[in-house]
């Protein structure tokens, strides 16, 4: 008796252990290639359907919901509703965290107004400060729509017009010549000059300066990147240029190394400008009427 009992529960034990270990495969009615059989993976429950079919599927009235699967386009599988009906994902049975519309917007937090629609902050880790240059980073896209931090270098122009005097003395009135320049009409010594605001974001890095000019004039001009903090006369000077008494003409200067190619910070509490000046060194050193012209400048930065 005792035997026919340990039989008994070896039975039991081997029957428990073999309904743990057992799957459910639950097939098409007009039943599935049997040559792709070896392919069906064996999980607990598996649903085996003809290509592009849904498998799982959950339906209340209209509304339905299930998986979808396709060997075309080289295979691939899907989850979503089989209407015109949104789709939104929750945990812990709390409100919708992701919400997918019938417009092809997602909501993350909230209902979508927008391609993409985030209640709340957001963190890209693959565009974080790598230049190491600011505290915090500026997120820009770049050329193809790509979210960056990088430094791009960037160039911004100043026409003629772009110069204002900023001392007008003894009616030392400004022109503008058939040559394209301006210039101040009287050839004398003047603490005269001109200057042009340059307004570039916060953050950004000025690497470089570039100034137009004609100089027909043994007299020599002196051009300067400068800013204060409003309400303060010191002035700090980023680039001091100072023409020569090369060939006359049309001609350029240009710093594009500044600081070693880093550059100076756009500062918030700074104002800064470009200003062009005789070079006051010497007595003779004067702006020379039409000899002296400001044509353009041009100002590398990165941001």
């Amino acid at each position: 008796m005792k035997t026919i009992v340990f039989v008994f529960f070896l039975l039991g034990i081997y029957y428990i252990s073999q309904a743990q270990s057992a799957s459910i495969t639950i097939s098409p009615e007009n039943g599935i290639n049997i040559t792709k059989l070896v392919y069906q993976t064996k999980h607990k429950i598996s649903v085996n359907t003809q290509s592009d079919n849904y498998g799982l599927v959950q339906q209340a009235g209209p509304v339905e919901v299930g998986t979808y699967i396709s060997e075309n386009n080289d295979g691939y599988a899907s989850f979503g509703t089989t209407g015109p009906y949104n789709l939104l994902f929750s945990t812990n049975s709390a409100e919708p965290q992701l919400i997918l519309n019938t417009l092809n917007f997602m909501g993350i937090g909230g209902v979508p107004y927008n391609a993409l629609h985030i209640y709340g902050n957001m963190r890209i880790s693959g565009a974080a400060n790598k230049d190491g240059n600011t505290t915090n980073s500026i997120l820009k896209a770049d050329n193809d729509g790509k979210l960056i931090t990088e430094f791009q270098t960037r160039y911004h122009s100043f026409p003629k017009s772009a110069f204002m005097p900023l001392i007008l003395s003894d009616g030392n009135s400004i022109a503008e010549s058939a040559q394209g320049g301006i210039y101040y009409t009287l050839a004398k010594p003047t603490p005269d000059r001109l200057e042009a605001p340059i307004n570039l974001p916060v953050g950004a890095y000025v690497t470089g300066v570039e100034f137009h000019y004609i100089d027909n004039s043994t007299a020599n001009l002196v051009f300067i990147i400068t800013s204060i903090i409003p309400g303060v006369k010191t002035e700090l000077g980023h680039a001091i240029l100072v023409s020569d008494n090369a060939s006359p003409g049309i001609r350029s200067i240009a710093e594009n190394n500044i600081n070693g190619g880093s550059g100076f910070p756009i500062s918030p509490d700074r104002t800064y400008q470009l200003r062009i000046s005789p070079y006051q060194s010497g007595p003779n050193q004067k702006w020379d009427g039409q000899n002296t012209q400001i044509i353009s400048a041009k100002v590398t930065y990165k941001y």
